[in-house]
């Protein structure tokens, strides 16, 4: 996850969290408001080709956004 996230980075996410759903899946958390920012501009093909170099075979955006202790909030719901 810290080489698909230090990717983000780069491309000007400050804040930004990459979860491996499973082995080969990356979820993309980013604030909500820099969701657009993801998609436009020939960032969404330079993410999903970066990602898929790192071994994801699927690569999907969290459309609530990033939300910190969204993992804890989702091991308390079970």
């Amino acid at each position: 996850m810290e080489a698909a996230e230090a990717f983000l980075h780069a491309k000007g996410f400050k804040v930004c969290r990459v979860r491996a759903d499973s082995p080969v899946t990356a979820r993309i958390e980013v604030p909500a408001g820099e969701i657009g920012r993801v998609l436009a501009g020939g960032v969404r093909e330079a993410v999903l080709e970066e990602f898929l170099g790192l071994g994801f075979a699927a690569v999907s955006l969290d459309l609530e956004g990033f939300v910190s202790g969204k993992m804890d909030r989702a091991a308390t719901e079970e």
